[in-house]
């Protein structure tokens, strides 16, 4: 049904024109003298006036009106649109967005000053006295003008990059690459008093590898500056959008403004632009882009199923975006745990090292070739994805040298070029998978070590307590084997891409890589009882171990900078109240102390009671080892890694081992036959004595004599 085009359920397609000309899809010409279709704060109002350019014949406008934003020292000054505003007929085509502003005060600009026009899928006017567009979730454009001097500004698109992150929380400071800044155009005049000027983003939406355009310009002198881009933006054409504009607090006052002609708007002037703020689209020409593009001959409306279509593909990305948010807030929190867990580590095995071998520091020798493997495998200088980047480009000249001399080998080794080059593209994918699964996994192992300390001991004492290092250290050699077993499994994908190509040498080389070795230990996960045993039996040996996890669980959330893992470092304003506990960290340790000293005591009047004193009334309370329901730590030893091998690597894999288990079956079968061979002749041979020790046996004529007759 839907490979029918002539279906109307799911097609309904129009003939397009053969040109396209620039199509206004918003614009507030101001005709009422009001702001009736906008929402505005308290500090934004209407206002027009024909001062400066806002009076010129030649150009053929007569006035400025606008929204008048006129932001304090404390509160900044905005306005949205009521009505939202659909900007998808801009697809496959150029999305022009239009600010024009212009100062209505002599009062100077100083550094820090900003005022946008920004595209928000939120109705609702915000009520922060110091809100900022960028911060806020909604907002998924944003055309920024920064002062950083009293004559000139920086001009920047900002894009939103993660749907549940706001602008601000990707840096785009200086519009580095992966940042929410999309286009930077630096170092622009600003304006004087009454002298209007146009800032206007031109954003390629077709696709296709054409320019998108930031630029400034003067109503009587054109351009004024300019900047080009290739990169495809990431802006989110399928939403709706509210149109607003904002201006930071203590910024001087500035007129967001339409020019208007003799005809009551901007259209019919004598430029040939929209002269209003607005936001516009157009079909680019030909020549402006690196591929060829065009109107397409067709344009399919969806049919009676288009629009269910289109939102269940919404709600995916809605769910899609969410899912990437969720990692991308609690990624940070986890790298910054690992790093105290390594530094934790580093200290320990330098303490043990410097035992063994003063001045050794074990630790940071590990920790630096620990490293220097990491890096050895995500740098993108100088590691391996530097190498397997620039290995194209290293095998192409190979290929340009072998070409002159085996002309025939091109078109073979153009093919294998080709499949290295997608092997490489989906390389740094897999590494960022494995390393946010590794790192899922390390969360909820901290997790589960937090939580399930008090109930092991609470169980069984120094017995829960044993059974829960048996049970870490099962966890963390699952957790490391899981990293090797990873690892193997890329280093088993890669000899399948190597062995795609078509070269012997290559695939029996490839066959050959190492596999990282896995720890296997006997020491095995064991649940806890759950009962709380040993605590409600009154050991006091649980009592003491509880007074000892209070206090380090208190000193750990209360540190100031937060440390992370903690409350304070997942959820900031809880970072404040957290601390507080530092005040009772004295408290937690005379806590410890005296559980220790009941301990000791009792343990010491314990004669006593058996002849029937009871000094210290510590009869309802005992002291006993607990019980041991895990098997507790263990060794460790290692494991040789398995290979997974497919393709025609494993068919040569697959030969030899058949071939070697060939030549051991031959083996087996010659010593099978001198055994057989062996153990004939010594059945020959003891046949042989056993027939002459019976002929010895047997009375010969010699042997027979008669009766004795004497």
């Amino acid at each position: 049904m839907y490979s029918d085009p002539n279906n109307p359920l799911f097609h309904n397609y129009t003939q397009s024109s053969t040109s396209d000309p620039t199509t206004p899809i918003w614009d507030d010409n101001f005709v009422n003298n009001d702001l009736g279709g906008w929402r505005t704060s308290p500090l934004a109002i209407y206002s027009s006036t024909s001062s400066g350019t806002c009076t010129n014949a030649g150009n053929g406008v007569t006035s400025c009106k606008g929204i008048l934003l006129s932001a304090n020292s404390t509160s900044s000054a905005y306005a949205i649109t009521r009505t939202a505003i659909t900007v998808s007929a801009a697809v496959n085509k150029v999305l022009v967005a239009n600010l024009w502003y212009m100062r209505t005060t002599a009062t100077a600009i100083t550094n820090g000053m900003e005022w946008e026009m920004y595209l928000t899928t939120n109705s609702t006017l915000p009520t922060a006295q110091t809100y900022n567009p960028i911060s806020d979730l909604s907002v998924g454009l944003v055309l920024r003008i920064h002062a950083f001097s009293a004559t000139q500004a920086n001009i920047k698109l900002l894009l939103q990059r993660i749907y549940s992150q706001p602008i601000t929380n990707i840096d785009f400071a200086n519009c580095a690459i992966n940042s929410a800044c999309f286009q930077l155009l630096a170092a622009q005049t600003i304006p004087v008093q009454n002298n209007q000027l146009e800032v206007a983003e031109l954003m390629n939406e077709t696709g296709a590898q054409g320019r998108s355009t930031l630029e400034q310009n003067d109503i009587n002198l054109g351009t004024a500056g300019s900047i080009d881009t290739t990169n495809l933006p990431w802006f989110d054409m399928n939403q709706q959008y509210y149109v607003g504009v904002w201006s930071s607090n203590g910024t001087v006052p500035l007129l967001m403004l339409s020019n208007i002609g003799t005809s009551g708007d901007c259209s019919g002037l004598v430029p040939t632009i929209f002269d209003c703020i607005s936001l516009i689209e157009y079909q680019p020409t030909v020549a402006a882009f690196t591929t060829t593009i065009g109107p397409p001959p067709q344009i399919d409306l969806g049919g009676f199923f288009g629009p269910l279509i289109r939102a269940i593909i919404s709600i995916g990305i809605f769910i899609l975006n969410g899912i990437f948010g969720f990692i991308g807030f609690i990624l940070p929190a986890i790298q910054q745990a690992l790093g105290v867990l390594e530094n934790v580590l580093t200290q320990v095995l330098n303490f043990l090292g410097n035992l063994l071998w003063p001045g050794s520091n074990l630790g940071t020798l590990l920790a630096g070739f620990l490293n220097a493997i990491i890096q050895l495998f995500t740098n993108t200088s100088y590691g391996l994805p530097a190498f397997f980047a620039n290995f194209p480009s290293y095998f192409t000249n190979f290929l340009s040298w072998l070409q002159i001399t085996f002309p025939f080998l091109a078109p073979m080794f153009s093919i294998a070029n080709a499949i290295l080059g997608f092997a490489v593209s989906v390389v740094p994918t897999g590494v960022t998978i494995m390393t946010l699964g590794l790192q899922m996994f390390l969360f909820g192992y901290g997790t589960l070590i937090l939580a399930s300390f008090f109930i092991y001991t609470g169980d069984d004492g120094i017995g829960g307590f044993l059974t829960f290092l048996g049970t870490l250290e099962a966890l963390s050699f699952k957790i490391l084997n899981i990293i090797a077993t990873l690892t193997n499994l890329g280093l088993d994908i890669l000899v399948i891409i190597v062995s795609l190509i078509p070269k012997p040498l290559i695939q029996m080389s490839a066959s050959k890589l190492p596999r990282l070795p896995t720890l296997e230990t006997g020491a095995t996960m064991a649940f806890p009882v759950m009962d709380l045993g040993e605590a409600r039996n009154g050991n006091m040996v649980v009592y003491w171990l509880w007074s000892m996890g209070l206090y380090m669980l208190a000193w750990f959330e209360s540190r100031n900078p937060s440390l992370p893992g903690s409350l304070g470092a997942m959820y900031a304003p809880l970072a404040t109240n957290m601390r507080i506990l530092s005040v009772y960290l004295p408290l937690l340790q005379a806590m410890v102390l005296i559980s220790g000293g009941l301990l000791l005591a009792w343990t010491a009047m314990m004669p006593l009671r058996t002849i029937g004193f009871d000094i210290m009334g510590l009869s309802p309370f005992g002291v006993s080892l607990g019980r041991r329901t895990g098997t507790g730590p263990s060794t460790v030893k290692l494991a040789v890694g398995q290979k997974h091998v497919v393709g025609p690597a494993a068919k040569a894999e697959k030969e030899r081992r058949r071939q070697k288990e060939f030549e051991a079956k031959k083996e087996e079968e010659a010593r099978k036959g001198i055994v057989k061979h062996a153990k004939t002749q010594e059945e020959k041979r003891r046949s042989e004595e056993l027939r002459k020790k019976e002929i010895e046996r047997k009375p010969t004529g010699k042997d027979i004599k008669g009766p004795d007759l004497t």
